[in-house]
């Protein structure tokens, strides 16, 4: 695997082997691909970001994106072994590469409400 710099998005390092570089390893889905890019981003309105992590979901649902080959799931966990995520969003990620989109949307419907949990605290501290 050739290294290939990443132009931007500081929100995917901490690794050399980015997110585009499991999902060629995989041979992911691009509906599986966006779900689980959007998952991993850590920008500043990560509530829209999830969203958009479900939306992926319910299209990849809908279309019957079936789950990765068995042994795609080995470079799948070599990532995952590199990169450091909450295991919340780990687990998503094995959800959607598993194409068990029930529990993927179960769980990003969870971190969807730890944020507005979160928003809510902070305007409640403001003041």
């Amino acid at each position: 695997m050739s290294y290939v710099k990443q132009v931007g998005g500081e929100h995917y390092s901490g690794t050399e082997y980015q997110h585009w570089d499991m999902v060629v390893d995989t041979d992911m889905n691009y509906l599986q691909a966006c779900a689980t890019k959007y998952l991993l981003r850590e920008k500043e309105n990560r509530y829209q970001d999830l969203d958009k992590a479900l939306s992926f979901v319910k299209k990849a649902n809908k279309r019957g994106i079936r789950a990765l080959h068995p042994d795609d799931f080995i470079s799948l966990n070599f990532w995952l072994e590199g990169v450091d995520i909450p295991v919340e969003v780990e687990a998503a990620i094995v959800y959607v590469a598993d194409a068990d989109y029930y529990e993927a949307s179960i769980l990003i419907n969870k971190l969807m409400d730890d944020e507005c949990q979160k928003e809510m605290k902070g305007y409640v501290n403001q003041g």
